[in-house]
């Protein structure tokens, strides 16, 4: 679904009223404002790709933790694409029921993230 843009995906994965949350942003609401979320990244990092490095699971709940990379090639909301490469680690808690997502919770560092596409001064190494 990420990684590849596969948007049927979503439907078979989430409930209709998933709920996604994220530093810096509104609760992401049902399975067609995930598939906005998607669209979203994938047309500012049309090469996003996310590996996982950890994944625990106990009873309906999974902690993945990954990094997302990509490039920066399209817009971000109001911030023009800079052709800068990412690498994001982040962490996210998934509660399911039964075999779909009913909820998750991201967390990763939005200001390293901004700073790595230029849109907030500093080093992020």
């Amino acid at each position: 679904m990420w990684g590849g843009g596969n948007l049927a995906l979503v439907d078979e994965l989430a409930f209709a009223d998933y709920v996604y949350r994220a530093p810096g942003m509104d609760p992401v609401r049902g399975a067609n404002g995930l598939k906005e979320l998607v669209r979203f990244y994938r047309t500012a990092f049309p090469d996003l790709s996310n590996s996982i490095e950890e994944q625990v699971a106990e009873g309906n709940t999974v902690v993945t933790r990954g990094t997302t990379r990509g490039t920066h090639e399209g817009p971000l909301g109001d911030i023009a694409a800079s052709g800068k490469r990412i690498a994001v680690p982040w962490v996210m808690i998934t509660r399911l029921e039964g075999q779909k997502i009913a909820e998750e919770w991201e967390f990763y560092d939005a200001l390293d993230f901004m700073k790595q596409i230029g849109a907030m001064p500093g080093n992020t190494h």
